[in-house]
């Protein structure tokens, strides 16, 4: 459905890749260097301004928290921001454009955006207030799930150019393409390193075998397997101090959150908990982890999407103190820390009337925000169709 589609969607996935692979073992963890590839260069091209609902400032510091979420309607896919202190509501993008992925530039001025597949994943970028609005990629040269470093000077996309896809790091202005891998990597969900200098995701390369971790270093030397994939293993996460690196993993039989050395070493899991765990968040100080579990549901071990109940917790970076924060017979779901680190906001089915099983792709989702230990609940969104994926204004 599509209020779930973005945290859930690659679960689904790598359930089908387990069931495909059976209990094989990969190879176990290696290294290698990636055969150079040639950059590329493309033209953005500049599109009209929407009118905003605000007046655009040449210094874009509005007052007040911003949270971004994409509101869906009539099938079509839109970013929206809502001032967490004030409430008021932006439109940053068109109808036209299905957005697919968003991601903030860590400066907060800007927006990366991937709209969808029929439009071949052209890129787009928007300043904060709806203006400035431009494409950057398109055609040939399109792109998968963009990701911009923590400096700000390059993005991580995922790429079909070279014939197949591939992990490539471009300039914010959509130019400077470099390829740092050379086989087929499917997209997934790139994590820069604190220090902009490796970027860590799934080298998924067939649906044969599970999917497993690795990194590489930003001018693509240095490619190293941290994983074997035992069972699958992805969605890996760095943390803010660049030592430590989350990740979602099926090896136990169920899906866990894990944990891991930067280099590979020390993996431990954090959840056991019957159901499963997933979508593990660091706080900004890296103490504390929000995440996503079903352990609360009737039967955990059984359940699936709509039945399963969906509730977030927090826990010590270590894996202690995991404790309930939302408390509903709803869905709760895609926990996110404030900047500030005092703040949680997510989404939640808790004000749909229908229940989960039966609206299916219309349930209505909307976006909440609450202090990080559950209390003070604020709904944020009130629409008639699901608003998903809030993420922070850095």
């Amino acid at each position: 459905m599509p209020h779930k589609r973005k945290v859930l969607l690659r679960i689904s996935l790598l359930i089908i890749v387990v069931a495909l692979a059976g209990c094989g073992h990969l190879t176990p963890p290696l290294t290698s260097t990636p055969t150079a590839i040639p950059s590329f260069t493309t033209t953005p091209t500049i599109l009209p301004t929407l009118t905003p609902s605000v007046t655009p400032s040449p210094t874009p510091v509005p007052r007040g928290a911003l949270l971004a979420y994409v509101h869906s309607e009539a099938g079509i896919n839109t970013i929206f921001t809502v001032n967490v202190d004030y409430g008021t509501e932006q439109k940053l993008t068109s109808e036209k454009e299905d957005v697919e992925f968003f991601n903030w530039s860590p400066d907060g001025i800007k927006l990366i955006y991937q709209i969808s597949p029929i439009n071949e994943n052209e890129l787009y970028t928007v300043e904060w207030d709806g203006s400035e609005r431009e494409k950057i990629l398109s055609g040939s040269t399109n792109g998968s799930y963009p990701v911009w470093s923590p400096d700000g000077n390059k993005i991580a996309i995922f790429s079909p150019r070279l014939g197949h896809w591939a992990l490539f790091t471009m300039n914010p202005d959509g130019r400077g393409h470099t390829a740092l891998t050379d086989n087929t990597v499917f997209p997934s969900l790139a994590s820069w390193s604190p220090d902009s200098s490796q970027i860590a995701f799934n080298p998924w390369h067939n649906t044969m075998t599970p999917p497993f971790i690795a990194k590489v270093n930003v001018d693509g030397s240095g490619y190293t397997e941290l994983t074997s994939g035992e069972g699958g293993d992805y969605d890996p996460v760095w943390s803010p101090q660049g030592d430590i690196i989350l990740f979602s993993s099926w090896r136990s039989g169920s899906l866990q959150i894990y944990r891991m050395n930067a280099d590979g070493t020390e993996q431990q899991a954090l959840t056991s908990s019957m159901g499963g765990n997933s979508n593990p968040v660091w706080s900004p100080d890296g103490r504390q982890i929000v995440f996503v579990s079903w352990r609360d549901s009737d039967n955990p071990e059984e359940c699936r999407d709509s039945e399963c109940n969906f509730e977030i917790y927090t826990m010590n970076a270590d894996g202690s103190n995991q404790t309930r924060i939302t408390d509903h017979t709803s869905e709760d779901w895609g926990g996110v820390w404030s900047p500030d680190g005092k703040k949680i906001a997510f989404q939640s089915l808790r004000d749909e009337p229908t229940d989960p099983f039966i609206c299916g792709e219309d349930c209505n989702s909307e976006i909440y925000v609450m202090n990080v230990d559950g209390s003070d609940v604020i709904r944020l969104t009130n629409n008639d169709t699901p608003d998903w994926g809030p993420s922070w204004r850095p």
